[in-house]
């Protein structure tokens, strides 16, 4: 007796469910011989394909799928989902919206739009989308942490800290939320009331997070206790780095710095219009970018006299960004190769895998960059756009350093002073402090800055 389209599709699911996977695909395959249109095997086979990390080919079946179907919500949605694995946040976006557009009540996709929407730099739509995220499921608490992260980068913080205690209060072993509560309070510099959040929140970062509050309240011995704690069990990175560096420096205690030792010395200068066509394949598209309404800039409290894009610049399609992203991962290469005999730790255990942060910082006449560091970041580059002519030697240049305390003529200066024009590329490790030199000009001076964060 022969069997249906529609029986052959249960066996289909039935074997799917049990983990017969073989099993599975020979039914779906035998099923689209015949009917290679049907939108429901289309689907299943897709589910199957993308747990078997055949991302290309459970793209092709969704696809098929909302063609042969084009209110297929759960195909566009599983499409979407996976297209975001693959960093094809546009296309990702697109078919939210598609999901949406007919299941228009549908929060996960409301709240996954607003992530991708956000990592594009587009703040405003994002925060439209949580906030009907949070309309559909009052209690979604991914929704409310969401909606916080993005009103943070609106400068909106008061909202922002409002949304975390939000989502605290729905869940409260919920880990983000409490995690960037205690990040806001650390830069309004309440220290001891953000290490309250860091110390109930079990992660690499709220450590690092932990340790810079006890440095930052000159805690000595709770401080050595947490570094400790951190250099037995967890994977060195810059954050230690830096704070050993820094307290070597304070407390005179000298101890092996896991990440890098003399992170002074592993600071790289390149000329990249003597070797790339900068021209058009920098100014052209950083100049695109800049007029790009839909990107936003986010507040940094670093920053003065100047503006920040939001978003991640290597999320964005088009406009030859990916050129850009290639020649600087030519140049990162370049660089862990001209330091590959170094003993290190940051070199010795440089990633397999990584993926690349950038942003712009567009300053006018007068703009500088206070001390800082980039925390997730393992080397942290600059590329210079546009230096503007010095009216005197050092207006514009990058400072890297092992410290700085404004104001405090105790702190030993171990700084470099670096001597930046427009197509100079600066990499260095992420342990490093680092901060510009104000300056005087019409031009504006515009630094594409990126960071390695290992995967």
């Amino acid at each position: 007796m022969k069997l249906t389209i529609n029986q052959i599709l249960q066996q289909a699911i039935a074997a799917q469910k049990e983990g017969r996977v073989k099993d599975a695909e020979y039914f779906y395959r035998s099923i689209l011989r015949f009917k290679p249109k049907d939108p429901d095997a289309n689907y299943n086979f897709g589910i199957l394909a993308a747990s078997m990390n055949n991302s290309e080919l459970a793209l092709s079946l969704f696809k098929t799928a909302t063609e042969a179907n084009p209110r297929f919500v759960e195909a566009y949605y599983n499409s979407a989902n996976m297209q975001r694995e693959l960093g094809r946040l546009e296309e990702a976006a697109v078919c939210y919206e598609k999901a949406i557009q007919f299941k228009p009540n549908f929060f996960e996709a409301h709240c996954n739009l607003g992530s991708i929407l956000r990592e594009l730099g587009r703040l405003k739509e994002a925060e439209i989308s949580f906030n009907k995220a949070i309309e559909f499921k009052p209690k979604f608490v991914e929704a409310h942490c969401n909606l916080g992260n993005t009103l943070k980068d609106l400068g909106r913080v008061e909202e922002a800290m409002e949304c975390y205690e939000n989502a605290i209060s729905i869940d409260s072993k919920y880990i983000e939320p409490r995690y960037n509560l205690g990040l806001i309070l650390f830069n309004k510099k309440k220290y001891i009331e953000a290490a309250e959040h860091f110390k109930l929140i079990n992660f690499q970062q709220s450590k690092n997070y932990l340790l810079k509050c006890l440095y930052l309240t000159d805690q000595q011995s709770n401080f050595y206790k947490q570094l400790d704690k951190i250099t037995d069990k967890e994977k060195t990175n810059a954050v230690i780095g830096s704070l050993i560096s820094r307290s070597e420096i304070r407390y005179k205690v000298n101890r092996p710095n896991p990440f890098c030792n003399e992170p002074l010395e592993y600071v790289l200068k390149t000329d990249l219009y003597k070797k790339y066509d900068f021209e058009n394949t920098f100014i052209k598209t950083v100049n695109k970018i800049l007029k790009d309404d839909k990107i936003l800039d986010k507040t940094q409290g670093h920053l003065t006299n100047g503006r920040q894009t939001a978003g991640n610049l290597f999320a964005l399609e088009g406009n030859h960004i990916d050129k850009v992203e290639e020649i600087i991962r030519t140049e990162l290469e370049e660089y862990r190769i001209h330091f590959k005999d170094s003993k290190e730790g940051f070199i010795k255990n440089w990633p397999n895998s990584f993926k690349i942060k950038g942003w712009l910082i567009n300053m006018k006449s007068g703009g500088k960059l206070s001390a800082h560091m980039h925390d997730t970041g393992w080397i942290t580059g600059s590329v210079y756009i546009n230096v503007p002519p010095k009216l005197k030697t050092n207006s514009g240049n990058l400072v890297v350093c092992l410290d700085y305390q404004e104001n405090d003529k105790t702190i030993i200066k171990k700084e470099k002073n670096i001597n930046v024009t427009t197509g100079s590329l600066c990499l260095f490790p992420a342990s490093l402090l680092h901060y510009t030199i104000p300056f005087q000009a019409e031009e504006n001076r515009v630094v594409l800055a990126f960071d390695v964060i290992p995967k």
